[in-house]
């Protein structure tokens, strides 16, 4: 492994570079670069950065940008017969990346950020009523950052390690990616606080239905135990009955009391036994899966779904939807939790000799917090519970809180997609998305779910 201050101060260098020569805002940051040329014409070097793609040619001046936001779709493509070439279309035309060295891993990592646009939740800003601008997640001594009541949320921040919030939309034609147009490159900055009134009601009903049901098995358990004891009296009057039956017969006959003797008299119990009533009621694993690449051991990146269960997780292939060989993990077996210097990239590293598990996704907020809820759901490992370590250079952000939703995969086909969303957990609130391009029947029912809670 390179050492976390050397390859956080290459990162820098590139940043500040692709910054400057392509004139992007200050949340862009380098996530990767790759040799290439550029339509056959220009060598260079392509920087991909979350929100943009840029090219510098290394024998003359030539420079170019692609925002996502603009890209209409990417394809793998060829040159000279060879598979190592992207082309990308995009609104201004159609642009090809050809000599590449390590083309599938170029083509996925653009795939992703080009799907699956970065955002992060700032708690703490919206706690603070602030207005705008970044803040500094407080840290505690074990390294886990405070995170406020999960009352107030913002909606999403796509940025890389930096403080900046805007709301990303799902529009049509650009593979799930828009941006909103404002400020300097493209960036409007947007607030938006959740109203927690549905969640607050549903919460209150749950709580009333759970000290109705309670009632309900006490109840139960009683009429249960007076059942029990009248089947226990009937059960000793029956054995009764037969021993007066029994003494009748020896009394009238002699024939009577030698068949009583040959045989033995109905016995009434010994004890009271009560029977076991008790209900168990398991709890519903329900799987939730998010997109991540997956970092094999030869570095390649290869498009996996990450599947969190109630007490362990396992990395799946997105194409068979099977679970990849000896990559299922208990959270218990977690020691800690990397963020890397290069950002959107994780380690997730074990206790004694398991090799660690390593990814990069654009939902690198969501998924630690999963992680951490996840842990400390469950008793702690040897060693205690886990560790979220942030390398040199990476902005820190909030987890451990119930706030931050879990985005699940489209790809996947568990029986909750899209839909994990934990109480109190609203990526967005109702309002935003009714102006939003969504069906009008999904605008129906987030309407008729909120007068149902209101009642």
């Amino acid at each position: 492994m390179s050492d976390p201050n050397s390859k956080a101060e290459i990162m820098r260098k590139k940043t500040e570079v692709c910054r400057r020569t392509f004139n992007l805002p200050d949340t862009e940051s380098v996530i990767q670069d790759y040799a290439c040329s550029l339509d056959k014409l220009y060598p260079g070097r392509l920087y991909i950065s979350q929100n943009y793609l840029c090219f510098a040619s290394t024998l003359s001046s030539h420079i170019e940008s692609f925002p996502f936001r603009k890209i209409t779709d990417i394809q793998q493509d060829r040159t000279l017969f060879v598979n190592n070439a992207i082309t990308i279309v995009h609104q201004g035309g159609t642009n090809s990346f050809g000599a590449l060295n390590h083309r599938d891993e170029t083509f996925h990592l653009i795939h992703h950020l080009w799907k699956h646009p970065p955002s992060f939740i700032d708690l703490d800003e919206f706690a603070m009523g602030t207005g705008g601008g970044s803040s500094t997640v407080p840290v505690g001594a074990n390294g886990t950052p405070s995170t406020p009541p999960a009352s107030s949320v913002a909606s999403s921040v796509p940025v890389a390690g930096t403080g900046e919030t805007r709301i990303t939309k799902s529009g049509s034609g650009s593979g799930g990616y828009s941006s909103s147009e404002g400020s300097s490159q493209g960036s409007q900055l947007v607030k938006v606080k959740v109203d927690t009134t549905s969640t607050k009601n549903a919460l209150r009903l749950a709580t009333e239905a759970r000290e109705i049901g309670g009632s309900t098995l006490n109840e139960l358990a009683y009429q249960a135990e007076v059942i029990d004891r009248i089947e226990y009296n009937v059960e000793n009057i029956h054995a009764n009955l037969d021993k007066a039956d029994r003494l009748v017969r020896g009394i009238e006959s002699i024939g009577g009391s030698i068949a009583n003797s040959m045989s033995s008299g109905g016995k009434g119990k010994d004890g009271m036994h009560y029977i076991d009533r008790t209900i168990t009621v398991e709890k519903e694993d329900i799987p939730a899966d998010i997109d991540i690449l997956w970092k094999l051991p030869n570095d390649a990146l290869q498009p996996s779904l990450l599947r969190f269960m109630n007490e362990k997780f396992m990395c799946v292939n997105i194409t068979t939807k099977q679970v990849e060989k000896d990559q299922t993990f208990n959270y218990d077996q977690i020691d800690q939790i990397v963020i890397r210097a290069r950002p959107f990239h994780v380690d997730i590293r074990f206790h004694g000799k398991t090799p660690r598990f390593r990814m990069m996704s654009s939902y690198i907020q969501p998924i630690v917090n999963e992680f951490v809820l996840k842990s400390k759901s469950i008793p702690p490992g040897p060693l205690g519970y886990l560790r979220v370590v942030f390398e040199p250079g990476i902005k820190r952000f909030s987890y451990g809180s119930g706030a931050i939703a879990l985005p699940t995969s489209v790809n996947s086909n568990t029986t909750r997609k899209a839909a994990f969303f934990r109480q109190g957990a609203q990526p967005q609130n109702n309002a935003f998305i009714n102006k939003m391009d969504v069906e009008q029947e999904t605008k129906n029912a987030l309407k008729e779910q909120k007068k149902e809670l209101e009642k």
